[in-house]
């Protein structure tokens, strides 16, 4: 028998096997695949240039986004040259050759996957921990700290798991030699639910903190936005643990994943989407104010996120509504968030009074 021109699974009746030119779901791989390298390329540009150039402070989680995002683009080009090999098709019309060497990309993806949307994770939650966490000893501080470290350990051990999936790791596509395997299907989903509850609590914590501000309702409902854009994660990892599940209970396993990889890719874009959409009125607001100056205007105050190190006073910038800024002040000293200055567009000066709300949060000391 031989492997390179025999069918790796019976067809069902009424299908004929097909190794020359079968139907394949590679088109939506490819489209999907530029979508999400586009805009998550472009979503971490905006971010680098907003920090760099803005803001000019470039932090720990920029670097990690950047090394976040090389590791898309390897994960999306192994899942794109699998599906060439014939992933997102019925298995019956692929050769047992291919098949064997879709099994190994399958568990190379899977490596790659691990640290690449732990990296994009690690990016978020110390980015809303930089924005709302004021008390190191606080809540919402080990709320942060639990998530954080909670995603590295079970990260680490899960691209572990699949390194050691099989020993020794051929046996992983070559069933028949000697060695021990665990179930791959098992890591997979376990894989999957780590996403799903990993999504919503970085999905949820953030509209929490945002709830126990007394702010203005259209300020809250402007945060919620900025960051509740971690619901499209959410949605995608629970569409890759649906059809996780599924492909646990089919044969054809070359059509069966190609969904799961189709929603890891659409998963990791939008982690990487929403940790830079926080970063966009900050951007909006600076390419405004240049506009203005071309045109001889003057600017309606800074035009920045200006987020200072550790024990100083911290000022986000965080939207333009109807010809006003807010900012949101973080204090040292206090448990509390405060200082919402109220600009006018261009006019104030730098005799102006700047209004100032108190704003104390209603729950526990943070």
């Amino acid at each position: 028998m031989d492997p390179n021109t025999t069918p790796a699974l019976e067809p069902p009746p009424g299908e004929v096997s097909n190794l020359h030119d079968p139907y394949s779901l590679r088109v939506y791989m490819y489209i999907t695949a530029s979508l999400a390298l586009t805009l998550s390329t472009a979503a971490v540009i905006l971010r680098i240039y907003t920090k760099a150039r803005v803001t000019r402070s470039v932090q720990f989680e920029e670097y990690i986004l950047m090394l976040c995002q090389l590791g898309n683009f390897a994960f999306t080009g192994v899942m794109i040259y699998a599906v060439q090999l014939g992933q997102g098709t019925h298995q019956w019309n692929i050769s047992i050759a291919h098949v064997q060497r879709l099994i190994q990309l399958a568990n190379i993806i899977e490596i790659i996957y691990c640290p690449t949307i732990l990296g994009a994770k690690t990016a978020m939650v110390l980015q809303t921990r930089r924005f709302f966490v004021v008390n190191s000893r606080g809540k919402v501080y080990w709320l942060h700290e639990v998530l954080l470290w909670t995603n590295v350990a079970c990260y680490l051990a899960l691209m572990l798991s699949f390194i050691c999936a099989c020993v020794p790791r051929n046996k992983l596509w070559e069933p028949t030699i000697p060695g021990k395997c665990v179930s791959s299907n098992g890591i997979l989903i376990a894989s999957s639910v780590l996403n799903v509850i990993s999504d919503v609590a970085m999905l949820l914590l953030p509209l929490w903190v945002v709830k126990q501000l007394q702010l203005p309702r259209k300020i809250k409902i402007m945060l919620s936005a900025i960051f509740g854009t971690t619901v499209l994660a959410s949605i995608s990892s629970t569409c890759r643990l649906i059809y996780g599940v599924k492909l646990t209970h089919t044969e054809d396993f070359t059509w069966g994943i190609m969904p799961v990889g189709l929603w890891a890719v659409a998963e990791i874009a939008s982690i990487i989407i929403a940790s830079s959409f926080p970063m966009l009125p900050g951007f909006v607001k600076y390419i405004k104010d240049q506009a203005r100056s071309g045109q001889g205007q003057s600017s309606s105050g800074k035009s920045n996120y200006n987020v200072s190190g550790p024990g100083q006073s911290q000022s986000v910038v965080l939207n333009s509504i109807k010809g006003q800024r807010f900012s949101l002040n973080k204090s040292r000293d206090r448990n509390s968030y405060h200082q919402i200055h109220d600009f006018a567009n261009g006019n104030h000066n730098a005799g102006d009074i700047t209004k100032t709300i108190h704003i104390q949060t209603q729950s526990d000391p943070v």
